[in-house]
Order: structure tokens, then sequence, then C-alpha cells
């Protein structure tokens, strides 16, 4: 078999239930519904580290934040050019390579190993990058939602797109990659060299800011309601509070938003997820119409997730839980890869031995993740936990049982029994004297984890 092209498809602070196959009736989402029914569709897949660009140097390197070094967004710090990155591996193996749209890399127009960018950094992108260009040469500034808009903060950053879809910044991504893919197949066609093309949505991240149609698609009152309980946020570590209810430039307070409130930003939020939906539904009918679906490994995820008013909170990274950490993983190889479910606990540092892995190209030794497509073809069990990363200093475990995380600065523990509690509402290290044998029996663990880690590059 030829050499298969790889299609690296990801959103932006996309939930793992955001996705209709992934047990939501509510969210129309036919064409990533059509590809889990293709494919695989992984139902404990998240993100090694819970921030935009922590979680973006995972999937680019391989490896945790212990290596990478990339601990917070913003902070100026990027992955040191030692360090091997997928796209530039699979350049040196002789693919040709792409990425289209937002990467969030340092500095925002590096190559990291691509050999071509269609560079749109995303929905707060100050940078001269060609969506910027886009809006400014067809006189859209005023109409793009941001921090400018008139009542951004008092609308909790939902509010309805007036660009038509083809102007908003999820269907210019689209429309980019439509037209990078088609000159990538023509380019194999003619030189034989397969492609690896990722291709990054802006989307859903906030501003909630679908257009219409999607605006209107989807009835706040019929919106699945948020996670949370009363009083759950003061059984979490003090820094919780401080961060989330003077938060932003608009400090905004995130504790106790109506519901009905709440329920009008997942509108929202949904709506960005539908409009997305269909540009990878074109995505999907151009690799079959142009005859490549055979041989494109296709992978969709996202970087984190959001919490959508879960636990009384909005956006991501601040209270480590599935809501922030669990993302979408679907993996569709016609031919190469059995359609169904996996039960791996994966995390994002695993697409770069996968990614690579397939297309016969070796992966580096220091990589810290596992090639996906042992347990999906049988070659190994899957694994039953996950360990993972939130900025900064939040270390988290988790399995099918239980959800634990790590405060050392803040000399606090969270646990939660997901059998009794699945959606992480009753903090039992709060309130006792010793933290429960469970709690402290996973501290070790995540330790040993965490010594291993760091020598692990060593």
């Amino acid at each position: 078999m030829n050499s298969p092209n790889i299609l690296l498809i990801t959103t932006d602070q996309q939930r793992w239930d955001a996705v209709g196959a992934n047990d939501n009736p509510s969210i129309l989402t036919p064409n990533l519904d059509r590809l889990a029914a293709e494919g695989v569709r992984f139902v404990h897949s998240y993100c090694a580290a819970a921030a935009c660009q922590p979680s973006r140097a995972c999937i680019l390197t391989g490896v945790y934040p212990t290596i990478h070094g990339v601990m917070q967004s913003g902070a100026g710090r990027w992955v040191p050019s030692s360090l091997p990155t997928l796209p530039g591996l699979l350049s040196a193996h002789g693919y040709r390579t792409v990425g289209i749209g937002k990467m969030h890399f340092v500095p925002w127009d590096a190559l990291c190993g691509f050999q071509r960018r269609v560079i749109i950094e995303g929905k707060y992108a100050e940078e001269p990058d060609e969506y910027q260009a886009h809006i400014r040469d067809h006189d859209l500034q005023g109409r793009v939602i941001g921090h400018q808009t008139p009542g951004f903060g008092k609308a909790n950053k939902a509010m309805v797109s007036p660009l038509n879809p083809e102007d908003h910044i999820d269907g210019f991504v689209g429309q980019r990659s439509i037209e990078m893919l088609e000159t990538l197949i023509a380019e194999r066609r003619l030189a034989s060299r397969p492609f690896f093309a990722w291709v990054s949505f802006c989307g859903p991240h906030d501003p909630y800011d679908p257009p219409e149609p999607y605006a209107s698609m989807y009835d706040p009152v019929k919106v699945p309601p948020p996670r949370r309980a009363d009083g759950e946020l003061d059984r979490v570590p003090p820094i919780v509070r401080e961060e989330t209810t003077a938060f932003g430039i608009e400090k905004l307070n995130l504790w106790g938003i109506p519901d009905a409130e709440i329920r009008r930003i997942r509108a929202l939020y949904y709506g960005n997820v539908t409009l997305i939906d269909e540009w990878v539904g074109r995505v999907l009918k151009l690799l079959e119409r142009q005859e490549v679906a055979e041989n494109t490994l296709v992978i969709f995820t996202s970087d984190h997730g959001d919490y959508l008013g879960d636990h009384d909170l909005l956006w991501k990274a601040y209270l480590p839980c599935d809501a922030d950490m669990k993302v979408p993983l679907l993996i569709r190889w016609p031919g190469q890869v059995p359609s169904g479910t996996c039960a791996e606990f994966s995390t994002n540092v695993d697409l770069m031995p996968t990614i690579l892995s397939a297309a016969g190209a070796p992966v580096p030794r220091h990589c810290q993740g596992f090639n996906l497509l042992d347990p999906i073809k049988g070659a190994r069990p899957p694994r039953r936990e996950a360990f993972m990363f939130a900025e900064p200093n939040k270390w988290r475990y988790r399995d099918v049982r239980w959800a634990y995380t790590r405060w050392p600065e803040q000399r606090f523990d969270t646990l939660y029994d997901l059998a009794a509690d699945p959606h992480e509402l009753n903090n039992l290290c709060f309130g006792v004297k010793e933290p429960p044998l469970q709690a402290r029996l996973l501290r070790d663990k995540l330790e040993t984890w965490l010594r291993s880690t760091y020598g692990h590059a060593r």
C-alpha cells in the first residue's frame, strides 16, 4: 500500500460531548457522526494539557509540558528548536506538509516543521494573518465579535455574528482548507508524494459567535442544562474563586450565572460547532470527489474542552475536570482501521506516534505517547488510565472509577468517585482531617508518573 495521506482536523475548545455520536442527541453534527460511524470513536480521550498553547505543543511534539516547556498560554515560551516536531519529521520522511488555520505557535508565523502554512491565528488574533487581511479588504472590521463589541462582557462573550457564514473565521478556515487540499491532491498526482495537512478551526472557542442560520438553530430551552451543584466551588482551592470572580479584561464573575443565560450561551456554542461540522463534511466530500478518501487517514480532535456552565464556570483550565479536558477523538482509515469504539485512555501526546507509525516513519525514542493503532487493531490491550497537566501546577489522574487532581502549590487535593458522582460535583478531599486512602494512593501514583515523565527524556 502507498503511504497514506494524513489529514488531522482540530477544533479549539470543543468538549467531548459536543459531538452527536458521543451520546448527545441534542447537537447536530452529521458529518462528525458519519466519521465516527466509519472509523473509531474513542470513549476516553483527553487533552494532555488544558489550555491552547500547551496542548498544541503536546500534539506538535508528542511529549508532555514537563519536556516541551510550554506551561501556559500567552507566556511567550515555545518548544525548543532541538525538539523534533510532527510536521518536521513527516517532511523529512517525504511528505508534503501544510498547516491551515490556528496553530498558536511562537512566533505566530513560525513554520515549526511545516513546508507551508495558511496562517489564521484565531478569534482574538491581532497579528496581520490571512483572516485579518480578508476582513480589512472587505471592510468588515466592525462586524467581527470581540472585546471591542459593545455589550461583549455583559453578554458573557456570547453574541450572534452579523457576518455571513463564509466571512466568519471558521467559514474562512474551511474555504482555505478546501483550496489547499485541492492543491495538495494535484501535487500528489504529479509527484507521487503523500501529504500531511493539519486543518485547525478556530471555534467553538469563545466568543460564542455563530452567524445565522446557525445562531438560531438551537432552542436554549432544549439544550442540555449545565451540571453543577450548590456550593461545589467552595470545596475546591481558593485560587479558583480568585481566577473566576474577576475574569479577564471585562472582570467577569462566572459564579452563579442564571440557568437561562447558560442555556443561551450553550445554544450559541452548539451553533459554532454545527458550522464547523458543515465544513468538515465539505472537506470529506472533497476527498471522495477526488478519489483519495480510501488512502487518507483522517483524525479529528480538539485541543481542550469548555465548562459551558458546568461547575458554575465558563471556558477552561482553572478546575481540571472532564468538561475541559475530555475531547472528541475520531480516527478513520479505510481498510486499515475497523469501525467501532475504543476503550483506550488516550491523550493528545499519542497523536504524533500514531501518525508517524501510519506513515511508516520512525517514532523518536523520547516520544511519550503511544501508537493508538495498536489497541484499535487488538495488538495490545487498551490502557485504563490517563495522566494530564493543567496550567499552572495542576496534575490530574483519571481512570474509569476515579478522578484525582493534585494542586501542589495550593497544598490541596480533589478526588471524585465517578461511580457515585460521574460529573465531579462532590470533592471527597474537602472537610476531612486526612485525605481519603484512595487520594493518598493516587497521589503516590501521580508523583511516580511525574518522576518517570521528567526522566523520560534525560
